[in-house]
């Protein structure tokens, strides 16, 4: 069976070893300055302060999206491990965990089966802008410390997609997709999903072979 899924993503983080550069004004040292002025005459004292800043302009790395001919970001939902499945399997997880019905035994078997495509899904912004957002990171290692790194991030988006699985198991298949609901998703744990749509699309069947006449 064939599934055609339309579904609302919400706050997706850009990566996957697509890079661009930006220009950013890093705020490297702040002090006040005092000055204080005493009138010989009277013997009398008045203080100002002043705050400096010092700024530095620098290019940096942001974490996107790839972009088709037509400059629309695109994601990497399907494919054998492309993001979707990798998402369905975890949610298979957390079925099993529950043993929920239809999933005592196992999960992972059936998550393999599926199929999902295309590879690279158009992310439609309808209007809704990319923003640029910054996430600290801890550092590996003993020294330890934190990095900032800048992110492309969709606040919302429509992707469609089919994903194929045998006939038998479509309750499953229906169950995996609901569950990603409440999941969080993808890059950084960040996006969250909504099902829009759900339809059965037509497998298409090979015409019979023309009989030879005699």
């Amino acid at each position: 069976m064939k599934l055609h899924v339309a579904m609302e993503l919400m706050d997706v983080y850009g990566g996957d070893g697509e890079t661009r550069v930006e220009q950013v004004t890093e705020k490297k040292l702040k002090r006040t300055r005092k000055t204080t002025r005493t009138r010989s005459d009277l013997g009398l004292s008045s203080e100002d302060s002043m705050d400096e800043s010092k700024v530095d302009k620098v290019e940096r790395e942001v974490q996107t999206f790839r972009k088709d001919a037509a400059d629309v970001p695109m994601i990497r939902l399907g494919g054998a491990h492309g993001k979707l499945w990798g998402a369905l399997l975890e949610a298979g997880k957390r079925m099993y965990a529950l043993k929920a019905e239809g999933w005592s035994n196992s999960y992972r078997p059936f998550v393999e089966m599926i199929q999902i495509s295309p590879v690279w899904v158009s992310m439609k912004l309808d209007g809704s802008p990319i923003e640029m957002r910054s996430m600290a990171q801890e550092l590996g290692g003993p020294s330890g410390g934190m990095i900032t790194i800048l992110f492309d991030v969709v606040p919302k988006c429509l992707v469609e997609f089919d994903i194929t699985y045998p006939d038998e198991m479509d309750s499953r298949a229906r169950a995996l997709l609901a569950q990603l609901e409440m999941m969080a998703l993808f890059n950084k744990r960040r996006a969250t999903a909504s099902l829009k749509s759900l339809a059965v699309v037509p497998l298409v069947s090979k015409p019979p072979a023309p009989q030879k006449t005699l």
